[in-house]
């Protein structure tokens, strides 16, 4: 078992995003067009986020995932640290920021590559950016406090505090905070095998 620390245990290279994309794109053997060409970015912006001179959003991160059918762990955590038994204690959660969102991550590690969990918090005025996204698998989201609304397909779903919706994340979806206060909300994506054979499987 491993326990997250985020004084200890993590170096600054695990949480190099940049540098993580570039190594998993590498090995995919994708020049940074093709790459662009899959995920729908520019070849400008995978530049500025591989030299690290440009964080991307929660949505961005999908997209390259998805892209590169990877999850989106794999850019905040290298293949070599992967465990089979993560305990995160709260106050040692390696925390990350994706465009204006800040995230908290949960169960940095895990082996299982095809589920992730991050704790998203959440500002007024936040979200996803007006442009949906679409990525294999499902997406579960409880609000642990705050409110938010997310659009799935033509339908717009909004959730308070210990609301919870789970859907398929092929259907395109974005969102974006309702309100005037902070919040923060627990999202798990599932991405197996056996979710995709059964066809179940945010903007810089």
């Amino acid at each position: 078992m491993i326990e997250l620390n985020s004084l200890a245990g993590i170096s600054e290279e695990d949480l190099n995003v940049g540098e993580n994309l570039k190594t998993i794109r590498s090995l995919r053997e994708y020049s940074l067009r093709v790459l662009a060409e899959k995920s729908g970015l520019s070849v400008n912006t995978l530049s500025l986020i591989e030299k690290g001179k440009s964080s991307p959003s929660v949505s961005t991160l999908q997209r390259l995932a998805s892209a590169l059918n990877v999850p989106i762990a794999d850019f905040f955590s290298p293949e070599s640290n992967k465990r089979d038994v993560v305990l995160t204690k709260k106050k040692n959660r390696a925390k990350l920021t994706a465009g204006k969102v800040n995230i908290e991550i949960v169960g940095k590690g895990f082996e299982m590559k095809k589920f992730q969990q991050y704790v998203v918090n959440f500002k007024p005025g936040d979200g996803s950016g007006s442009l949906s996204v679409v990525h294999l698998g499902l997406e579960s989201i409880f609000v642990l406090s705050g409110s938010v609304e997310f659009t799935i397909g033509e339908a717009v779903y909004p959730l308070s505090s210990e609301d919870h919706i789970i859907f398929d994340s092929n259907i395109p979806h974005h969102w974006r905070t309702i309100g005037d206060s902070e919040g923060r909300m627990l999202i798990t994506f599932f991405t197996t095998d056996e979710l995709v054979s059964r066809n179940f499987f945010q903007n810089t």
